[in-house]
């Protein structure tokens, strides 16, 4: 049974709308009061699921346009930091989206070889209550051109949409999740501002309690 034909009864199921752009037209779905193309939808029932997420497993949570490109960079160079040289660290000469996967994107990566790294970290857009039972950033300038768009934004219909939902779920769940210290929520302006204090502040929250600040700001030259 494929994928779509399993997930079918579920997704036929679900509010849709169409989307058109740059010439051509698609359909979302609304999942938990959140908007996802199609591909998207089927991959996140499918990791629901099947995936089981590892008590070592460092999920880096975000909406677009949010951070978590440069967030990728920094986290992967400090997780590494005892097994490549500052010369040979394939952060150097590979994009960040290559070593850390993206959750819906590459679920069959993450399903398969997830427990066999040394680096269990998973990116991913999706909202809080999509990662499942297995398991943020503040807005800034989420860069739209289109009135068609914006508009949609600000209904609530982009991708991963409701974005202030999304924000607000993160920020909720590291409230919750306090006690335990499971959730790091950062907002990409005191990153921004502050990138010292809150990258020795991510080291720690990953368990590398003695990051120097000679080493964080290497990890910056990067």
């Amino acid at each position: 049974m494929s994928m779509n034909m399993k997930y079918e009864g579920i997704i036929s199921s679900l509010p849709r709308r169409e989307v058109s752009q740059n010439f051509s037209s698609f359909d979302y779905y609304q999942y938990k009061g959140f908007w996802f193309p199609l591909a998207f939808l089927e991959s996140i029932l499918f990791m629901e699921e099947n995936f089981k997420a590892q008590p070592s497993t460092i999920f880096l949570c975000g909406d677009l346009k949010t951070g978590t490109t440069w967030l990728k960079s920094l986290i992967f160079s400090i997780m590494t930091r005892h097994h490549f040289d500052d010369s040979t660290n394939p952060i150097l000469t590979k994009l960040p989206h290559d070593r850390i996967p993206t959750f819906e994107i590459d679920c069959d990566i993450n399903l398969n070889s997830l427990d066999d790294t040394k680096f269990p970290l998973l990116g991913t857009h999706l909202p809080y209550t999509c990662l499942g039972e297995t398991i943020s950033h503040q807005f800034k300038d989420n860069p739209i051109t289109l009135e068609q768009e914006i508009k949609r934004f600000l209904e609530g219909k982009s991708l991963y949409g409701p974005y202030w939902d999304h924000v607000s779920e993160y920020r909720k769940a590291s409230k919750d999740h306090h006690e335990m210290n499971e959730i790091f929520f950062l907002k990409y302006e005191d990153l921004k501002n502050d990138t010292l204090s809150y990258v020795k502040k991510l080291a720690k929250f990953m368990g590398n309690h003695f990051l120097k600040r000679k080493r964080i700001n290497l990890y910056l030259k990067k």
